[in-house]
């Protein structure tokens, strides 16, 4: 378990927020902020495993607007990347 800060939280808080508002989109203004949010919720320490499920999903959903914006599975990604930063921000609040 991590010690979280609460910048660790805000930035979980975020990006659910930021996710739910986006859901399915794929226009390159969705893609910078998938992006931003992508950099914020990289894990710095070795300890932080859901939120470095949380970074994992979120560079698929990335990746996957980048290279094939209207592929079928971008809302699942997108379901995928919500849920691991949900799980993220859960354990925190333990």
């Amino acid at each position: 378990m991590g010690s979280w800060t609460d910048a660790d939280k805000a930035i979980a808080d975020n990006a659910s927020v930021t996710l739910t508002r986006l859901q399915g989109k794929t226009n390159a203004s969705a893609l910078r902020e998938i992006e931003r949010v992508r950099d914020a919720v990289a894990n710095t320490r070795s300890d932080e495993h859901e939120r470095a499920a949380a970074w994992l999903a979120l560079c698929a959903l990335a990746k996957k607007i980048t290279q094939a914006p209207e592929d079928s599975s971008i809302p699942a990604l997108y379901s995928n990347a919500l849920r691991d930063v949900n799980g993220w921000r859960g354990v925190m609040r333990h």
